[in-house]
């Protein structure tokens, strides 16, 4: 005996079309230039910390008098923070390196209004 299907495909498939709305600004080219010149990220802010603090390591470290397990672990936090900063600089480059794509992407896909 065959029973009967609890559910067609009918009941099984919905399809719902929603409607999508869209906001278009005017950008002036020069406005898009100013947002890739003075873009910062928080790499960038980051890469300016690490500096800053590796150049702080390295200008104790000639004045400072410790033990060598001290000055070893000195060196180390130098190193560390040498590393985060090249980190830093790499991300931050990449960053701007994506504004200015997207910045270009903009202009090639605007047409000038007259």
């Amino acid at each position: 005996m065959q029973g009967k299907a609890k559910f067609t495909a009918k009941d099984l498939t919905v399809m719902t079309h929603m409607k999508r709305e869209f906001v278009l600004y005017q950008v002036e080219q020069n406005e898009l230039d100013r947002l890739v010149a003075g873009y910062t990220s928080l790499h960038l802010s980051f890469f300016g910390i690490t500096i800053g603090a590796a150049v702080t390591i390295l200008v104790a470290w000639p004045t400072s008098s410790l033990s060598p397990p001290r000055e070893c672990l000195f060196l180390a936090v130098l190193a560390a923070t040498m590393l985060m900063a090249l980190y830093f600089g790499l991300m931050s480059k990449k960053d701007h390196a994506l504004a200015r794509t997207t910045a270009e992407k903009s202009r090639g896909q605007s047409t000038p209004v007259s």
